[in-house]
């Protein structure tokens, strides 16, 4: 008797709909011969409810076809079907890269290897090409996973090989530009993250002088230390990282609406009650935040904005807006990012901070200060060399200093950053 056709969900974006096209015509085939059972958001009629329907498709699905583009990543669905993907085996998510965009820094995609092999989308490629790199593996998966013949010995290209032990075999090496210096951040992280771990939420103030970096390591803790912390490790972690630009008004309403705003539109939020009440609860049923238990928040502000509001925009932010403690909420990271201008701006501002700091501990709330960032010495580059690249013999290491530092002695974060993504990419290719 014939095996029983594969239930197979496409997820794709509406601009992507040329691309799911090619795709679907060349699977329908596969459909008509009984291997598989196509599925995607067009079968559902209208007056059906959408969110339902995606769930019942999902946990019915054997194999869930991902067309991955810019516009995908950003879509609803897709903040809608990465926190479901947990219910499917890793070699049964197979993302097909549509259209350019940074897919490894996505956690969840990150975990996967996408197709085609080559990483040059659909877009870029003739219908043959299609056929050969993306339907033929697609074929491989499907009779797999129906036993019509064993395991290849090589594995499918959507499953990712074993570790080796090499640094390189993991897809989110290029975060690795973040992990440079900054040992002293990330020690006072993890002590507050244990001492705190019972906290709902967490706030944290990132600054340094300009060309530092904030911004670059509030994403390392993003990508890095909250997924490898021995308290939050193993949670479910938003994939959407806000980021907020904020730009004090004078107006302290004013500058409260456009943060929420901001909130708002990037978790995804429906309930408009929170720029009447102003509460994180009105946040919790946000598309980026039911299904999880981690989201994380950034707001980078410029010192040259500081202005007499924005104490009260902060002292309103930690007592009012996140006076919320329910026992199912996930945990909130809050990281406000100061980049300073000046030694001045940085003197006036800190004395500021400490003295909110004060005012929440007398209200039994913690505002971590994480020690100002510096530039970054030589010393730590050659650290991370040998670190990160510890499979490179020493004189190639040497020769990747000199190339891409010189002989200087210290470096501005943002212009590490940038050379240290050059040297893995280098590296990379060469392996």
């Amino acid at each position: 008797m014939p095996p029983e056709p594969l239930n197979l969900v496409i997820s794709y974006s509406p601009e992507d709909a040329k691309y799911y096209t090619a795709i679907y015509k060349q699977l329908k085939l596969l459909e008509n011969q009984g291997f598989v059972k196509l599925w995607s958001k067009g079968e559902i009629t209208l007056g059906s409810n959408m969110e339902a329907e995606m769930v019942k498709a999902i946990q019915s699905a054997q194999v869930l076809l991902l067309l991955i583009s810019i516009d995908y990543l950003l879509s609803d669905e897709y903040l809608f079907i990465s926190g479901n993907l947990n219910r499917l085996p890793r070699e049964r998510i197979v993302p097909v890269l549509t259209g350019n965009c940074d897919w490894k820094a996505v956690p969840e995609l990150a975990k996967l290897t996408i197709l085609p092999a080559d990483n040059i989308p659909v877009s870029d490629k003739t219908d043959n090409q299609l056929y050969n790199e993306v339907i033929e593996e697609l074929k491989k998966l499907f009779q797999k996973i129906s036993g019509l013949i064993p395991a290849p010995d090589k594995p499918f290209a959507s499953i990712p090989p074993p570790p080796t032990g090499h640094d390189t075999d993991n897809p989110k090496l290029l975060q690795l530009k973040y992990t440079c210096n900054r040992t002293v951040q990330k020690g006072e992280f993890l002590k507050a993250t244990l001492l705190n771990r019972n906290q709902k939420i967490h706030y944290y103030y990132i600054r340094g002088l300009v060309k530092q970096s904030t911004e670059g390591l509030s994403r390392r803790f993003y990508h890095r230390e909250i997924p490898g912390n021995p308290i939050f490790g193993n949670k479910n972690i938003s994939p959407n990282f806000v980021y907020i630009s904020l730009v004090p008004d004078a107006d302290l309403e004013v500058f409260k609406l456009n943060f929420l705003s901001d909130l708002y539109d990037q978790l995804k939020c429906t309930d408009q009650e929170i720029f009447f009440n102003g509460n994180i609860l009105h946040l919790l049923n946000a598309l980026c935040v039911r299904t999880y238990d981690v989201v994380c928040v950034g707001a980078k502000l410029k010192s040259e904005h500081w202005n007499t509001s924005v104490p009260l925009f902060l002292e309103w932010l930690v007592t009012d807006f996140c006076n919320c403690n329910q026992p199912d909420m996930p945990v909130f990271f809050f990281f406000l990012m100061i980049d300073y201008a000046s030694e001045v701006h940085r003197q006036s501002i800190e004395n500021e901070l400490k003295t909110l700091k004060e005012k929440f501990l007398q209200k039994n709330i913690t505002a971590q200060l994480l020690s100002p960032l510096d530039k970054v010495p030589r010393v730590d580059i050659e650290i991370w060399l040998e670190s990160t690249l510890r499979q490179s013999d020493v004189a190639n290491r040497l020769h990747l200093l000199h190339q891409y530092f010189g002989a200087q002695d210290e470096f501005d974060m943002s212009e590490v950053e940038q050379k240290l993504e050059e040297i893995i990419r280098q590296h990379n290719s060469e392996i």
